[in-house]
């Protein structure tokens, strides 16, 4: 689908939001893999509404002038009109699921969450920890990723070296076949580009953890209960860890590098018990996406175009990604 669509548009030869157009991509990615969705009304329809949440949840600790969500101010309707909708959205693909006999349940997230059973108890989850079961995971899955893709694409643009072998590798091993996930493993600078990519724009460039015992660090006394922001945007920069840290670098991620790298070095994924879940999910995704898309386009940016960077919950570019597309 992102293929054909990228044809049109360079066709059209119009400069493109690639923040939207991986978004789009991801979104159907994560609800076929959730719910098997293909719609792409569907598809458009709930990112839409997914993307307001998040920006309205994302804008309220820092503005202490915002009014109570239930004042119906235009921000607040929009929010919970969106709301509304995703969660009848959700509902409508749960009542659809369970009026159906689960021997015909296809395989996807919602049937394994609607199935799963506690341990203890043999019990399964409520109809309301399912919805927001499934929303968490649309939430986390899509938004992420497409922020990683968006930031390949920007440091490819400025990276040609890169770009050229990461084409290389790509007319090399695929030629004009369509990568599978045994065709991956011949795929390693690609991956490699991704993971770069996490390491110089990690689209969730901090995370909480809380402080389960007390600690010294560097003379820093850190109470138990205390809640402890971790940067990886910083520690992916610091150049006890990274020489030239600022360079684009793929090959940073070859097994030799990643060995000899002290372990919490590279943290896109937060660390620990309590590293994100869709972690493995996420590589496998963005690198087949790069891999289908990058061997038939090459996007390129405006000659005057300067990225405004800003970090407001994620990782984010204030004035957009713009790009025309080009055949490769």
């Amino acid at each position: 689908m992102m293929s054909q669509r990228w044809e049109r548009l360079v066709a059209e030869k119009t400069q493109d939001e690639m923040f939207d157009e991986q978004a789009l991509v991801t979104a159907s990615i994560v609800l076929k893999a959730i719910s098997s969705t293909e719609s792409e009304d569907d598809i458009l329809g709930i990112k839409e509404d997914v993307e307001t949440m998040i920006s309205y949840s994302g804008g309220g600790p820092g503005n202490p002038f915002r009014l109570p969500d239930w004042v119906p101010t235009a921000t607040n309707t929009r929010y919970w009109n969106a709301r509304k909708r995703t969660h009848a959205y959700i509902d409508r693909v749960l009542d659809a699921r369970l009026a159906m006999e689960e021997a015909d349940y296809p395989e996807d997230l919602l049937s394994k969450l609607i199935t799963a059973e506690d341990a203890e108890t043999g019990e399964r989850m409520s109809r309301d920890l399912l919805r927001d079961e499934a929303l968490t995971n649309f939430f986390a899955g899509y938004e992420t990723s497409a922020r990683a893709m968006s930031y390949a694409w920007y440091a490819l643009a400025h990276n040609p070296e890169v770009r050229a072998t990461l084409h290389d590798e790509l007319d090399r091993e695929l030629g004009e076949d369509v990568p599978t996930l045994e065709g991956l493993k011949r795929l390693p600078y690609t991956l490699r580009t991704i993971k770069e990519t996490l390491r110089l724009f990690p689209p969730a460039p901090m995370y909480a953890r809380d402080v389960v015992d007390d600690h010294d660090i560097d003379g820093y006394q850190i109470d138990k209960g205390s809640i402890m922001m971790l940067f990886p945007y910083f520690t992916h920069r610091h150049p006890d860890f990274w020489p030239q840290p600022t360079q684009f670098d793929p090959q940073r991620h070859a097994p030799e590098a990643e060995k000899a790298r002290h372990p919490q070095a590279y943290h896109p994924f937060a660390s620990g018990q309590r590293i994100c879940l869709g972690n493995h999910f996420s590589l496998l995704e963005t690198h087949i996406i790069l891999a289908v898309l990058a061997q038939r386009f090459d996007p390129y940016l405006a000659p005057d175009y300067k990225a405004d960077f800003t970090v407001d919950g994620l990782l984010s570019i204030s004035n957009g990604l713009p790009m025309t597309l080009r055949r490769r």
